[in-house]
């Protein structure tokens, strides 16, 4: 599990995740268009990785229900202190802005509580709705 307060952006709230919201990040991400950006290829290995150590994962809350996860993983070296920003929403959460806010909310707690001074997310080139949001 990971730590971390709860953060409040215009839409949604990241919420630290828990081993309660295993089954439903599972399914979030067996969904076929999550599925086909979001590796490794085995699906228990991938629900597995959210709660690796280095990862610092949130839920995606939209109205208390879980609608898709945000991570962060950051280099903490005084000189070169940045994060990168992973995301994915299930499909009834997509188009509605929820995407953009939590990456602006996530961002936000990184720049002026972590003291980040640079923020990567990285989504493959053709992947046209991770480049808009």
């Amino acid at each position: 599990m990971t730590d971390g307060p709860e953060l409040h952006g215009a839409y949604v709230v990241l919420r630290p995740i828990v081993q309660a919201d295993r089954a439903t990040l599972r399914d979030v991400l067996a969904e076929p268009e999550v599925r086909r950006w979001w590796g490794p290829e085995d699906l228990e290995t991938a629900v597995a990785d959210l709660y690796d150590d280095d990862a610092h994962g949130f839920a995606i809350l939209l109205d208390g229900a879980i609608v898709g996860y945000i991570q962060y993983a950051e280099e903490t070296e005084p000189d070169y202190r940045h994060a990168g920003i992973d995301v994915f929403l299930c499909s009834d959460g997509r188009g509605q802005g929820l995407g953009p806010d939590a990456i602006r909310t996530l961002a936000r707690y990184l720049f002026d509580e972590r003291g980040h001074h640079r923020l990567t997310i990285d989504p493959a080139a053709s992947n046209e709705r991770a480049i808009r949001a």
